[in-house]
């Protein structure tokens, strides 16, 4: 165990820890600094899009993703070593994560503050060294994934849309899954991503309604902070 380094229980780490990988499959390290914190998260995921989803549901808004990292790796192994070198590196860095990131999320362990410059030029250094394909900025990789999702937004969108119905005729309101297609529509069009052609009218009317009756400016990705 390389000196400095942090023991992480397998009950601590991703959810994703506990699925069988195999060492073939691609995978990627990421460096995920919060907007309003000088605090990031360090951490291993096959589908990094979905690692942000699961730590916070505006993770479009929560993290700066213009500062965040991403790096690509042939294999699982690769990649697990790549990610141990990091925790060494800021071992004394170490900080809890933030209180709005779910208990269930997991990865607890894997947040550092004051350590974004040290863990980027880290990155970087071992990219060229190691030969690990570097996504510079992690914001263009996510508008880039979101927009090849789009094609099913229609589905997804449709399916919250239903529910939010039912839960209307019976006279009521399922503010869970008003806030998840609130959520799911605002990631998109803060990617950039055109939602007329690609919802329902059902769905563009209750976005339309849902943002007059007190929904902020427009979403974003770039670099312009949240006031």
């Amino acid at each position: 165990m390389m000196r400095g380094a942090k023991k992480h229980h397998l009950s601590e780490r991703d959810p994703e820890r506990h699925l069988s990988m195999s060492d073939a499959v691609p995978s990627f390290v990421y460096l995920l600094p919060c907007r309003h914190e000088d605090i990031l998260k360090v951490g291993l995921s096959r589908d990094p899009l979905s690692r942000m989803r699961t730590l916070h549901p505006r993770f479009f808004e929560f993290f700066d993703l213009e500062r965040g990292l991403l790096v690509s790796t042939e294999s699982v192994t690769a990649a697990r070593a790549l990610e141990a070198e990091l925790f060494a590196d800021a071992a004394d860095h170490s900080a809890p994560a933030p209180l709005l990131v779910p208990h269930a999320a997991g990865g607890h362990t894997e947040w550092f503050r004051g350590a974004g410059a040290l863990l980027g030029a880290a990155a970087r250094r071992r990219c060229e060294a190691g030969g690990h394909r570097l996504h510079a900025c992690l914001g263009a990789w996510v508008r880039a994934r979101m927009a090849a999702e789009a094609a099913c937004l229609y589905e997804s969108s449709s399916h919250l849309m239903r529910a939010i119905e039912v839960a209307d005729a019976y006279g009521m309101r399922d503010v869970p899954v008003e806030e998840s297609l609130r959520n799911l529509l605002d990631s998109f069009v803060a990617a950039g991503v055109d939602l007329a052609p690609r919802v329902p009218a059902t769905v563009a009317a209750w976005y339309a309604g849902s943002r007059s009756r007190g929904a902020a400016g427009r979403p974003t990705l770039t670099r312009e902070r949240v006031p």
